[in-house]
């Protein structure tokens, strides 16, 4: 273990060719109960450059991005050298900011092929885009990755994009069998300073797995998470391939929810359980997606089109207008707003949840409560958590 007194490090950290193990990692730190160790960014040169490294653990770091031309964490992609992998990383606690000289400026940037990454309590805030996973032609994939209990907010691009996947390399390590990316109890945020026109960009967006062979029956978990505000003319979410959305929050006060649909492919299993969606555009729509689409127990209050492509049968709608007959305080600011439900108001004949049985999480409400299957929304019972107090640190499990 490395640890880092407090101070300025102003030559970066490059991390390159440098393998700890499993259990036994290299960590490079702050000290525990002292102000981090900040590292400036300088102009053309990743402050944290990762490159053919393995089993790293990186915490109670800040980087500083102070608008200059530069990522705040990168593995590496093309270059002077072909990177072949980094895998088996944890960024865990940083505090990553400023990386905002452009939109393509990025607070946490994957363009190397990477499997088992883990992003913890982590705040991403004023960059260009907040988190790309993969390389964007979809040739260096990110596999098998956990990002939970973020703050990402204020970028002028997307606060997360995973990008889509062709065929996956056949690499020492690759994970080949079905398993899932986790993206859960995070903040994503654009209620500030998003790029508008050709330039909007949603909250979230996650492309399309492997169409065949290793990776093809891979799954994105996305639940417990708050998706707060778009102004920009795109959505909270926007999705394709295998996926299961389920207690979550979707509050736009100027734009649409959630819009599942072709990218770089199509929706082919869609999952939508148990979701609170408040927008004043359209709620939840889906087009382009396979027959098995479900969306079910969701509580979805929009100004135009509540459910639209898929059955609508086992949900609540209504107008947005008319959520805080439903919801505590719907139309609120951070710190007072509440969308736990009123008395009885989201009560519903029960539902078959059946299809999330193998989802790690599939049984509980956003704060980990256990659902009777009945209420309708991400919440069983009215809020322990205010907003921000979502962000925090889940419990580890098993994918879809």
């Amino acid at each position: 273990m490395l640890e880092l007194t407090p101070g300025i490090y102003p030559d970066g950290l490059p991390i390159h060719d440098l393998h700890g193990a499993a259990g036994a990692p290299i960590t490079i730190s702050g000290l525990p109960d002292s102000p981090r160790p900040v590292f400036p960014a300088r102009a053309g040169v990743h402050t944290v450059s990762l490159m053919d490294s393995s089993h790293i653990v990186l915490r109670g770091l800040e980087l500083d991005g102070g608008h200059q031309p530069a990522d705040g964490i990168k593995a590496e992609g093309q270059g002077r050298r072909r990177c072949i992998a980094v895998h088996d990383i944890v960024i865990d606690d940083l505090h990553v900011h400023d990386h905002d000289a452009g939109q393509g400026t990025v607070g946490i940037n994957v363009q190397c092929n990477a499997w088992n990454w883990t992003i913890r309590r982590t705040v991403v805030e004023r960059v260009g885009t907040g988190m790309y996973l993969g390389g964007s032609a979809g040739d260096t994939p990110f596999v098998r990755g956990t990002i939970e209990g973020n703050l990402v907010a204020d970028t002028r691009g997307y606060n997360l994009q995973i990008k889509h996947q062709r065929e996956r390399p056949d690499l020492p390590g690759m994970p080949g069998d079905a398993g899932a990316t986790t993206i859960r109890h995070n903040v994503f945020s654009k209620a500030g300073d998003g790029a508008r026109g050709r330039d909007a960009r949603p909250n979230v967006l996650v492309g399309h797995w492997p169409l065949t062979g290793p990776g093809a029956r891979d799954m994105y978990e996305i639940y417990g998470n708050f998706f707060y505000q778009n102004p920009t003319g795109e959505p909270l979410l926007q999705a394709e391939g295998r996926l299961a959305v389920y207690s979550n929050l979707f509050v736009n006060h100027a734009g649409d929810g959630v819009w599942i649909r072709p990218h770089n492919d199509r929706p082919r299993r869609v999952l939508l359980f148990w979701n609170t969606v408040v927008v004043t555009g359209r709620g939840i729509r889906v087009t382009g997606a396979d027959r098995g689409a479900v969306a079910a127990g969701n509580a979805v209050f929009a100004g135009k089109a509540p459910i639209r492509g898929v059955d609508a049968a086992d949900n609540l709608v209504d107008r947005y207008t008319r959520a805080d007959e439903y919801l505590l305080r719907p139309f609120e600011g951070p710190g007072t707003m509440n969308f736990g439900p009123r008395a009885d108001r989201l009560i519903g004949p029960s539902i078959d949840a059946s299809a999330l049985a193998g989802c790690s999480h599939g049984s509980e409400d956003i704060e980990g409560r256990p659902r009777d299957g009945g209420n309708r929304g991400a919440y069983e019972r009215p809020p322990a958590l205010a907003w921000p107090d979502l962000v925090r640190k889940p419990p580890l499990g098993a994918g879809c």
